[in-house]
């Protein structure tokens, strides 16, 4: 009887489409999807390194480290 009036209460909320109960739903709605935002951002970033950095010249990637080396 338990799984009946879930149901039905999962089926008047999808029917009155308001599923943002409370501000926390919205907060946490947001915050959830900042969250996987800036993950895909970071992977987005993390592939165009990996890319770009396949076609430079060794050369102009360790200039830094190279200079220390011959002090």
């Amino acid at each position: 009887m338990a799984v009946s009036t879930l149901q039905e209460a999962k089926y008047k909320l999808l029917q009155s489409k308001q599923f943002f109960q409370s501000d926390w739903d919205i907060a946490s709605f947001a915050v959830f999807f900042i969250f996987i935002g800036m993950v895909g951002l970071l992977l987005i970033l993390v592939l165009i390194r990996c890319c770009c950095c396949c076609c430079c010249d060794d050369d102009t990637v360790n200039t830094h480290a190279r200079k220390e080396k011959k002090e």
